[in-house]
C-alpha cells in the first residue's frame, strides 16, 4: 500500500469552501445580526478557496460592503498560487438578512472560470444588467426594454 494521498478534486474542494460559509454562518441564525455572520462566512469562505491549488483572482466578490473590506472582494487573490489561473465568483452569504431574521433559502456561492473568462462588472455589480449577444440585444431592444443592452465585440 502506497503513502500517496489520492489526487483533490477541486469541484469538491468549491463544495467543501460554500460548506465552511455556510456552517459558520449557521452560528447567526436568527440573530439579527447579518452584518457579523457575514464577516464570519467570508473569513470561512478565504481560508478554505486559500488550500486550494490555483491562481485565483476574485472578479465578482464582497465589494467593500457596509463600509469594511474583506479577503474577498473584487481584485483580492485566493489559493495557494499554484496550479491554473482560474477567475472567481463568491458570495459566503447569498440571503444574508433572510439569514439574520431565521428564515431558510440562504446560500453560500462560488464559481470557478479560466482566467478572463468571466466579465468583471465592478463596481456595477449592484445595479439590474443584462448581458446578452448581438442577436438577442437587437431584439430586446425593439421588443422589451427601454434601455438598450449593450454588447461587446471581442
Amino acid at each position: 500500500m502506497s503513502n500517496i494521498p489520492p489526487p483533490r478534486n477541486l469541484g469538491l474542494d468549491l463544495v467543501r469552501a460554500t460548506e465552511a460559509a455556510a456552517l459558520v454562518a449557521t452560528r447567526w441564525m436568527g440573530l439579527g445580526k447579518a452584518d457579523e455572520a457575514d464577516c464570519d462566512a467570508a473569513e470561512a469562505m478565504v481560508g478554505a478557496l486559500n488550500t486550494l491549488d490555483i491562481q485565483g483572482r476574485i472578479v465578482v466578490g464582497e465589494e467593500g460592503k457596509l463600509g469594511r473590506h474583506s479577503a474577498l472582494d473584487s481584485g483580492a487573490s485566493v489559493g495557494t498560487g499554484n496550479g491554473p489561473e482560474v477567475d472567481v465568483v463568491v458570495d459566503p452569504i447569498d440571503g444574508r438578512r433572510r439569514l439574520a431574521l431565521g428564515y431558510s433559502d440562504a446560500i453560500s456561492v462560488v464559481g470557478l472560470a479560466p482566467r478572463g473568462s468571466m466579465w468583471s462588472p465592478a463596481p456595477a455589480v449592484y445595479m439590474e444588467k443584462i448581458v446578452v449577444d448581438r442577436e438577442a440585444a437587437e431584439a430586446l431592444v425593439t421588443e422589451c426594454l427601454d434601455a438598450p443592452a449593450a454588447f461587446r465585440s471581442h
